[in-house]
């Protein structure tokens, strides 16, 4: 029994012995948690939460602000370095093989290393972009200005792609939209900046191998080696080539622009061995003269310039030129005409070399009668349609602008008129001119009530100033670009459904094969009998209106003995007549006016009796006087209008009138 109970004391001892362990563990852990928890409350002492977008933030209090100018935010978040980006591949322009890494890496030290402020970064980006406006846009939803973007380099600047220059500099397009609109106009000009290394158009070959470039080498080489015979060489190649060359002629005599000042004997020596020697060919001679001589399209005057040292040039007159260079009228007349010269269609006579009929009837418009060998006898020519006359636009200077009420005059300037009316008439052709138009206007279709059809209508005219536009008068409008408001309606109603528009030579074939429309007068009897007697009624008799017979001017009677100034004691009734005969019998308009003016003085108003709320339109008040006896005696209005016969609107109008002239 004792072994028994032994067994049973040890059996229930470890049970206790585990409850004992676990007691200890509970106690522990307890322990452990309250310790936490006394942390935790210490912790939330020292920590507040902040909600975002991205969700709860822990933010100490003990800690410092966070420094929002190097980067650092309340979340702890930092913004990322800017990294220079990779070249652009298979570009056009070819930039990864024309510019160097080193000179990418310069750009990019530059911009973000040396320049510290924004504003010094916006101006260095809008000194490496020209923006270039685009002058005849033919479709309305493209853009309307062109961008170019360059790089330094050690000598000057190198034009490259958009990608090249966002990825050197590291830059988004958003931060271009901005300094563009902070600074709408160019800092350098792209005629006075030093291009280098620019990109070149190379015509690529279709096969790309190795044999097919050098056999084109090879045929380019041949071409070049191989001597060209004199009788082969076009009219141009003769008149210029060696074997035509004349000695040197003397120069010009009495001539206006002073040429013998301008260019010396040793100059024109140079020139002239410069363009027999130095260019070798008669296609760099003719190339030398189209880039000196200059004709203008609306007036077929040609001016003459001749090269000089430092890059510059001095105008002279056509004998100097041609004596300089010794070169013929026929030469000049060849290479750049007085008049454009319009292309003769020359028919071919019919042959037998045709063997399809068909090809010969659209060969040389013919139509054939009859079959037969002889083909000479029975075919007829068809008539040609007579040439279709081109509505051509004539160049007119610059009319002074408008006096309106929208003062057109104070938003563009002279100088802008003049820029405006130079791009304007400088574009190439009068469809342009037409294109230039349309981007100006602002047209809506509009029912007419009458004929029911669709027209096109101006809403707004505007004109471009600064990369915007800026809304002006008709008038304006219209002296500014010097075109008539028929050629305007014209272009207007001219447009396609796809937005271009039809050409003058459409417009007028359309115009001869449209049939017109033949009008029938219906016969109306206007013709009325009486019921009675049967006599004709004639309605003009009784609808006819009646001529207003305008009789001579009267004088009115004086003002009553009530009036406050007593006029009718001052002047008698002799003198008022003698001041309304002379007034309108002697007097001529320009005259009157001129009285008026001198009797009526207008004076501001200081003082007013209305109550502050009311609003009255009158602004200022008269002083009435008549000239007698020397002097400028005061009446009142009604004695004023009744002696002379007028009325208050003919002195506004006086005065409307003399505000506006220039004196």
């Amino acid at each position: 029994m004792s072994s028994e109970s032994e067994t049973i004391e040890t059996n229930e001892n470890p049970e206790s012995c585990s409850e004992e362990k676990m007691d200890s563990g509970e106690e522990s852990e307890s322990n452990n948690s309250e310790a936490e928890e006394e942390e935790d409350d210490d912790s939330e002492d020292d920590v507040s939460y902040i909600k975002t977008r991205r969700g709860i933030i822990q933010m100490n209090k003990e800690g410092k602000k966070p420094d929002r100018l190097n980067g650092e935010y309340s979340y702890q978040n930092k913004i990322k370095q800017r990294v220079i980006g990779q070249p652009c591949l298979e570009c056009k322009m070819e930039c990864e093989r024309r510019i160097a890494e080193r000179f990418r890496q310069d750009n990019y030290l530059v911009f973000w290393g040396k320049l510290k402020t924004w504003e010094e970064r916006r101006s260095h980006v809008r000194r490496l972009i020209q923006v270039l406006r685009v002058p005849h846009p033919k479709n309305k939803t493209r853009k309307k200005f062109l961008r170019k973007y360059y790089l330094e380099m050690e000598d000057g600047f190198t034009l490259v792609c958009k990608t090249m220059f966002f990825n050197t500099l590291a830059i988004s397009a958003k931060f271009i939209e901005t300094t563009l609109q902070k600074y709408p106009d160019n800092v350098l000009e792209e005629s006075t900046m030093k291009l280098v290394n620019c990109p070149s158009i190379v015509t690529k070959s279709l096969d790309n191998s190795s044999k097919a470039n050098r056999h084109l080498q090879e045929v380019k080489e041949e071409k070049v080696n191989q001597i060209v015979k004199f009788e082969d060489l076009p009219l141009e190649g003769q008149l210029l080539d060696i074997q035509n060359k004349e000695d040197i002629k003397p120069a010009c005599n009495n001539c206006q622009e002073q040429c013998t000042v301008k260019i010396s004997e040793e100059n024109r020596l140079k020139l002239y061995e410069h363009f027999w020697t130095n260019l070798q060919s008669w296609e760099e001679r003719k190339l030398f003269i189209i880039n000196t001589v200059e004709r203008d399209r609306y007036t077929s005057v040609r001016t003459f310039v001749l090269p000089m040292k430092d890059d510059g040039q001095v105008t002279v007159c056509q004998d100097m030129y041609m004596n300089t260079l010794a070169l013929s009228d026929k030469t000049l007349d060849l290479l750049i005409p007085k008049t454009e010269t319009i292309a003769k269609v020359i028919k071919k006579k019919p042959t037998t070399d045709y063997p399809d009929l068909a090809q010969l009837q659209k060969h040389n418009n013919i139509t054939i009668i009859q079959k037969s060998k002889d083909l000479t006898k029975e075919c007829t020519i068809t008539a040609t349609p007579p040439p279709i006359k081109r509505r051509k636009l004539e160049f007119t200077p610059l009319k002074p602008p408008c006096a309106c009420v929208l003062q057109c005059k104070l938003k563009l300037t002279e100088d802008i008129r003049e820029q405006i009316h130079k791009e304007f008439w400088n574009l190439p052709a009068q469809v342009d001119q037409k294109h230039f138009i349309l981007s100006t206007l602002q047209v809506q279709l509009e029912k007419n009530k009458i004929t029911k059809e669709k027209v096109n209508q101006i809403k707004s005219y505007t004109l471009p100033f600064h990369y915007d536009c800026v809304t002006v008068c008709k008038e304006m409008y219209l002296q500014t670009l010097t075109v008539s408001e028929d050629f305007i309606l014209s272009t207007i109603n001219n447009i396609n459904q796809d937005g271009s528009i039809r050409e003058d030579d459409e417009q007028m074939e359309t115009q001869n094969t449209q049939p017109r429309r033949k009008y029938v007068m219906k016969n109306r009897n206007n013709k009325t009998l009486e019921p009675k007697s049967g006599e004709q009624i004639k309605v003009e008799e009784i609808v006819k209106p009646e001529r207003k017979t305008r009789t001579n001017k009267k004088m009115g009677p004086p003002c009553p003995d009530s009036c406050r100034h007593h006029c009718s004691g001052k002047i008698t009734e002799e003198e008022r007549t003698n001041l309304h005969s002379n007034f309108w019998i002697n007097m001529d308009w320009q005259g009157r006016k001129q009285f008026v003016m001198n009797t009526v003085k207008e004076f501001p108003i200081k003082n007013r009796s209305t109550p502050p709320g009311k609003l009255t339109k009158r602004n200022f008040s008269r002083i009435y006087t008549l000239p007698l006896q020397g002097k400028n005696l005061t009446v009142c209005q009604k004695m004023y209008f009744n002696t002379l016969s007028i009325c208050s609107k003919f002195v506004s109008t006086v005065h409307i009138w003399a505000s506006q002239v220039k004196w």
